[in-house]
């Protein structure tokens, strides 16, 4: 199988140059390189030019102006045409010399490879294994968490339906927009917990630095991708409130059973749940969180508890079976059994 390599790079001249030597020093040869500089300032022109003069039949370089992430990758792209597997590289980081010939064992049966990678901070960036995604995106708007873009490769085939990317969104986390749309078309994925490069953390990372933008952005791509959907008939990425209701649907069957129900959370999620369990007939006890807010003794009309301060009280006994509606599901259920609560617990990923 014939690989393509991409990299791309702004200003990271004082790092390029290892990670473009350990693209060359791979251990499976049938690959091309090609580096899309995306309007540096810095010297890495000069240290891209190097490279390229001295592996002529390995390296083609593209010189551009600043565009983003997004725009780099396009740029690349275009130059894929003749090859089997994409794969990524950011210019900060680097690969261990396996690369290529791990993911090409992989790739005969799987359109998108992910693996860890080492860390500056002396750790290892694992992922969970992926299961049924595109089912979970479509039903329940589930966040997506891969491994950073130099830990990525795809089927050319998968990235053609993809391709081009829209460059106005994506001038960082380019690689998240490409996989929730390889993910809602339906992808299968292999997770590797094998570190096969290094990821470098420094104080100009995009994505490491900036968790809040990617949220946001994340919600973005979502809402840019099902305006393209609703163009071509298919059915949208759900609201967050609808994603919350099918949620509750599915565990309707848990519900009907023991159905005094306390509801732990009172953000919009609580707000969610709450507004279900009221629509169709159930009964809510009361609302929990971890500690009792003696500002706030009220919600939907129901008494808000501590989860400490209820411990001992007839309310607790009243309570069938607890929902967590809060994104700290594992905390709160880690708490729960901490506490020796034997309720039904009743949570799903949302």
């Amino acid at each position: 199988m014939k690989i393509f390599v991409a990299i791309t790079n702004f200003n990271y001249g004082q790092y390029i140059g290892e990670a473009i030597e350990s693209v060359l020093n791979q251990t499976y040869p049938n690959f091309q390189l090609v580096i899309v500089d995306d309007g540096s300032t810095d010297d890495s022109r000069a240290v891209i030019d190097m490279y390229a003069s001295e592996h002529t039949n390995k390296i083609t370089a593209i010189y551009k102006e600043n565009g983003g992430q997004g725009s780099a990758f396009n740029v690349a792209y275009n130059l894929s045409e003749d090859f089997d597997i994409v794969t990524f590289l950011d210019a900060d980081d680097y690969w261990f010399p396996n690369k290529l010939e791990e993911i090409v064992l992989y790739h005969k049966e799987f359109d998108v490879v992910e693996h860890s990678l080492e860390t500056s901070l002396k750790t290892c960036l694992l992922k969970q294994t992926k299961n049924n995604l595109s089912e979970r995106l479509k039903r329940y708007r589930t966040a997506i968490s891969f491994a950073p873009t130099s830990g990525l490769s795809y089927k050319k085939s998968v990235l053609d339906s993809i391709f081009p990317i829209p460059e106005h969104l994506t001038r960082i986390c380019a690689d998240t927009y490409i996989n929730l749309v390889a993910v809602y078309n339906g992808a299968n994925i292999c997770t590797l917990n094998q570190c096969l490069g290094f990821y470098r953390i420094h104080s100009d990372n995009n994505w490491f630095n900036n968790i809040e933008k990617y949220k946001s952005l994340y919600e973005e791509y979502i809402a840019f991708f099902n305006e393209k959907l609703k163009l071509i008939n298919q059915p949208p990425i759900p609201t967050y409130e609808k994603a919350i209701y099918n949620g509750m649907k599915d565990v309707e069957y848990l519900l009907s059973v023991h159905n005094k129900i306390a509801v732990y959370g009172m953000g919009f999620f609580g707000k969610v749940v709450a507004k279900y369990l009221s629509e169709n007939q159930y009964e809510i006890v009361c609302f929990l969180q971890t500690y009792q807010d003696h500002q706030k003794e009220s919600f939907f009309g129901k008494r808000i508890y501590g989860i400490h301060e209820i411990m001992n009280t007839k309310q607790m006994n009243d309570i069938d079976t607890i929902v967590i509606a809060t994104s700290f599901k594992y905390e709160v259920i880690l708490l729960l059994e901490k506490l020796g609560i034997q309720k039904q617990i009743i949570s799903f990923d949302i």
